[in-house]
């Protein structure tokens, strides 16, 4: 006489294939939120690159536009809170941002202009720019 189990009968997962199912689920699930992270990263690093870029380029362009400009001039520091409302540089969520300029007599009639700008805290990357005048 043969025996019919219910047990037996039963289709489904056993407990090793749900474990190896947790288990490639776990690796996807670590890896994506690891490119998650890797882009907020990259996003972040190339916001603060803009954020500097543009405010090098607006202290060229106001020191272009003098029309005296003091040569030499070692050293001009600008301490820019961009979060302020009540500059006029206001962007919220920018941050604070730290300017140096210099000028220098390149030629006898061109003057050198070097910005450098990096964000406060520092974040040891700073941006360089450099423009060239024709001195008066």
């Amino acid at each position: 006489m043969k025996l019919n189990h219910p047990l037996h009968n039963r289709r489904g997962f056993t407990l090793v294939e749900m474990l190896v199912a947790i288990l490639l689920m776990s690796v996807g699930v670590i890896a994506t939120l690891s490119m998650v992270s890797t882009a907020m990263n990259a996003n972040s690093h190339a916001n603060r690159l803009t954020t500097k870029t543009s405010l090098a380029q607006q202290i060229l362009e106001d020191l272009l536009s003098q029309q005296e400009l003091t040569v030499p001039a070692t050293n001009v520091v600008y301490d820019l809170n961009l979060n302020a409302s009540t500059n006029d540089l206001s962007a919220e969520g920018a941050g604070t941002y730290h300017a140096v300029y210099t000028t220098i007599q390149s030629s006898s009639s061109m003057i050198r202009i070097d910005v450098e700008v990096t964000s406060v805290p520092d974040d040891r990357r700073p941006f360089r720019s450099t423009a060239y005048r024709c001195s008066e």
